[in-house]
């Protein structure tokens, strides 16, 4: 068990989060069915399922994902994908 002390959550703020998520699923799923952004996302989908990857070793998947959210001023983290139980 971890020591980190834990924020108090209010009702309000579970409602809060509720309300926003719920909203931004909503605009994701609007978004997602633009002709504009559809095409784009079967572009990139072929793209990928063209060049497979093994498990942990996907490399040109992850700097395609990387130079799109780069592109789109979109802030992220690298190095998730590891291989945790290497038999």
């Amino acid at each position: 068990s971890n020591s980190y002390p834990k924020s108090p959550t209010t009702e309000n703020d579970q409602t809060n989060n509720n309300t926003t998520s719920l909203q931004l699923l909503s605009e994701i799923h609007t978004l997602s069915h633009t002709p504009t952004l559809l095409t784009f996302l079967q572009h990139i989908r072929r793209q990928l399922h063209r060049h497979p990857e093994l498990m942990y070793q996907e490399s040109t998947t992850s700097q395609t994902i990387q130079t799109i959210l780069t592109e789109l001023q979109i802030d992220y983290t690298t190095g998730w994908g590891k291989n945790t139980h290497p038999d």
